[in-house]
């Protein structure tokens, strides 16, 4: 499901239209409680729906999402891609509800459309997908009545979030030769009950050749239909002239040598930069591919078994933190790259054919949800959730359409006062209280609710970050220096720690967290290098980060951890000022040898 993923921090897609036609992209809906069917409420694992769609609808929506995320299994695992202990929340709104700031959204619109020349289509967008830090939240709108043919799949701007997302970070090679692949790339669930949509794409029917549950992979394109159909011709032409249908040498490919490699794939540009992207996808193509077709083995320089995704996992796990190097890619292949690239010869032109289309999926039956533990929502569940949503939204709202903010402020401020009555003790709603204060930059008023939250042990890792955040900020107007504050600045640590050991970690709360062990240069626990050496691994790219923990890791006199952090930090780092920096805080640490 999750089919279209705004642009940072939130801008939402539409649904294609005819080609022809100009999209304008609204605004998102608000949710209201005082209009049409009541809302109901359900927790499964971690996964929070609130709806006002029939049940079977909403079981539907929810069973959908469940199984895209398997689907989305197969091409990028779980470890490759960001987790939150804050549920991820599902709110199903029925359009046929219509909310009242609907009417003020679509005068807006019709101003728009006004002066705009030709066949303009304007559509809402049935789904918008808004995140901070440490949440995840998809807002739908969906008529439970309408028939289509259409089915929920994956968007390539969803997947590039996901890609973006991964701490460490992935190679780029990977990230552009997968989003690159995604173009043939077909992930269907099928529609919801009654045939609902609210994802679309022209590919995508209730079509046998490909079924629900499985990935399919299209024939390769390379770059464009002309130059795909030129490969396979001047192929056709190699098989005339030397009875082997092959790649003729003029066609140049980079090597993987120089591909896998983060210096030398960054530095392309132009057509080097399009002819990387291509190939990386036709790596990962080939490894995902359980039966290439080939041409004969007598014509191959290495039959047999070929690396299977199992490879890919495991070579994504090591080379983001050791670096690509020819031994790193034999030990996890059992190729070398030059052998590699000569099977990705061979194998271009045949993936380009009808008959190379291949399927992912697993042996295991796909059991669909048939039932949700749903129940009317209560006033504190209907408070948090949409008070998460307008936090959420209403930043995108503030950039984009300032014209209809008054009326998503006002639809705030009802829901927070509402928020307020029920909070009481709940620290999740005092969280996303606090939380929405901060983003409004009332931090004065954000702090009490905070600290609330905190003590109640909420389960919130931004909410600790912001917490410290404000209360440093406090400190420094007390006492500029902090020479006098030492215990608020361990009261301060443990808070942060607490936070760091929830999901996801957060790259601001190890720069505070290392910059008070670096004022301290206090000997640090066991736990607490630990938990150093985890924010190096985790955020190798973050300057602040990697030289605060070489610098830490030395001050335990453990100079052959900081060297191996600070070892890590140079393959990573892109600045060279920063590069010159950490470069020659290393060679201290190297003539300080015995």
């Amino acid at each position: 499901m999750i089919t279209d993923q705004p642009a940072r921090p939130s801008t939402p897609d539409v649904n294609p239209v005819s080609q022809e036609a100009e999209i304008i992209t609204l605004p998102p809906y608000e949710v209201e409680v005082d209009r049409g069917k009541s809302w109901r409420y359900a927790r499964i694992g971690a996964i929070e729906a609130l709806a006002r769609t029939p049940d079977d609808i909403t079981v539907a929506v929810v069973d959908r999402y469940q199984r895209l995320m398997h689907m989305l299994d197969f091409i990028l695992p779980p470890r490759f891609r960001p987790s939150y202990d804050v549920p991820t929340t599902l709110i199903i709104e029925d359009a046929v509800t219509e909310p009242l700031v609907v009417q003020e959204l679509t005068a807006t619109l019709k101003l728009r459309i006004t002066n705009v020349t030709g066949d303009t289509a304007v559509r809402f967008m049935p789904n918008f997908n808004f995140r901070d830090d440490d949440t995840e939240l998809l807002y739908m709108v969906l008529d439970p009545y309408v028939q289509t043919s259409n089915v929920i799949t994956l968007s390539a701007s969803y997947l590039g979030f996901l890609l973006d997302s991964n701490h460490p970070p992935l190679p780029s090679w990977f990230i552009d030769g997968l989003l690159q692949l995604q173009d043939t790339l077909m992930l269907p669930v099928p529609p919801a009950t009654r045939q609902i949509t609210f994802a679309s794409d022209p590919r995508i029917f209730l079509d046998p050749k490909h079924p629900y549950d499985e990935v399919t992979v299209l024939p390769f394109v390379w770059g464009n239909k002309k130059s795909t159909d030129e490969i396979i011709a001047m192929v056709k032409r190699e098989a005339r002239i030397s009875g082997r249908p092959l790649l003729p040498d003029s066609f140049a490919l980079t090597p993987l040598e120089k591909l896998l490699n983060p210096r030398t794939f960054t530095a392309f540009t132009g057509e080097e930069q399009t002819l990387a992207t291509l190939q990386s996808a036709l790596f990962l193509r080939w490894i995902l591919d359980p039966h290439p077709v080939m041409p004969d083995p007598d014509q191959i320089l290495r039959p047999g078994g070929k690396p299977d995704a199992e490879a890919l996992w495991r070579f994504l796990d090591r080379v983001t933190q050791e670096g690509f190097s020819d031994k790193l890619f034999v030990e996890c292949f059992a190729w070398s790259p030059a052998e590699v690239d000569v099977m990705l010869r061979f194998y271009l032109p045949y993936a380009c054919l009808g008959r190379g289309e291949f399927r992912i999926g697993s042996d295991e039956m796909v059991h669909p949800l048939n039932e949700l533990p749903l129940h009317d929502a209560t006033p504190a569940e209907l408070a948090r959730l949409k008070g998460r949503l307008n936090r959420l939204s209403i930043r995108y709202v503030r950039q984009h359409y300032p014209e209809v903010l008054s009326s998503y402020l006002e639809q705030a401020r009802r829901n927070h006062r509402r928020a307020v009555e029920s909070a009481q003790s709940d620290p999740v709603q005092l969280a996303e209280l606090g939380l929405a204060e901060v983003d409004a930059g009332n931090d004065a008023t954000a702090l009490p609710l905070l600290v609330a939250a905190v003590q109640g042990k909420v389960v919130h890792p931004r909410a600790y970050y912001e917490l410290s955040r404000i209360e440093m900020v406090r400190l420094r107007e007390k006492d500029p220096d902090l020479k006098t504050v030492g215990s608020e600045l361990d009261d301060i640590a443990q808070q942060l720690t607490t936070g760091l050991g929830q999901k996801p970690a957060l790259a601001q709360a190890y720069k505070l967290l290392l910059e008070l062990w670096l004022r301290k240069m206090a000997r640090l626990t066991a736990a607490q290098v630990a938990l150093l050496d985890e924010g190096a691994r985790r955020f190798p790219e973050q300057f602040r980060i990697i030289y605060a923990a070489v610098l830490l890791q030395t001050a335990q006199g453990d100079v052959k951890s900081a060297e191996r952090l600070g070892t890590l930090g140079m393959r990573w780092l892109t600045d060279q000022t920063e590069r010159d920096k950490l470069g020659r805080l290393m060679e201290t640490l190297h003539s300080s040898k015995p």
